[in-house]
């Protein structure tokens, strides 16, 4: 189980099987208890959206074992949504000019700027639908990235 849990979306009986297994298999202890909550589940891409992208970043993280999610984050926040929000947002690039005003180098970008730079916060739905599609894109070739469909998001 990840350090945020788990999510599953039940639509079938199949579903509902594989979320009871998996329950059935965590370790208990007394010392570190669990909490599950089961509800009706509310459409709301955003919070799919975010939890599929954290989602994709631990699992680049663990699979290429060359960076850390929080890494793998600020990195794909310069290359996908950086030029989202350039397009799209005149204040967001008065602020990126400044901000990169003394030429950085790409590694101080994704290193210094980035992890202190919201981006995808201030995304749209749209926005951010299409900063996965380009993740996916590029990183499903070379990682094994959770199906958007198991988060919802069709």
């Amino acid at each position: 189980m990840s350090e945020q849990g788990d999510f599953w979306l039940i639509k079938s009986d199949t579903q509902k099987a594989a979320a009871a297994a998996h329950i059935a298999t965590i370790k208990i202890s007394h010392d570190e208890p669990y909490a599950v909550t089961i509800k009706p589940y509310k459409h709301d891409r955003r919070p799919a959206q975010n939890r599929l992208s954290h989602m994709w970043y631990s699992e680049v993280s663990e699979q290429g074992n060359e960076y850390t999610p929080e890494e793998v984050k600020s990195i794909a926040k310069l290359r996908w949504g950086v030029p989202i929000l350039l397009a799209e947002s005149a204040e967001f690039a008065k602020f990126w000019a400044l901000a990169t005003a003394t030429s950085p180098s790409y590694e101080d970008r994704w290193k210094i700027i980035m992890p202190c730079t919201p981006v995808t916060s201030l995304m749209s739905t749209k926005q951010m639908a299409r900063y996965l599609t380009d993740f996916q894109r590029v990183m499903g070739s070379k990682y094994n990235l959770t199906d958007p469909a198991l988060m919802g998001l069709e």
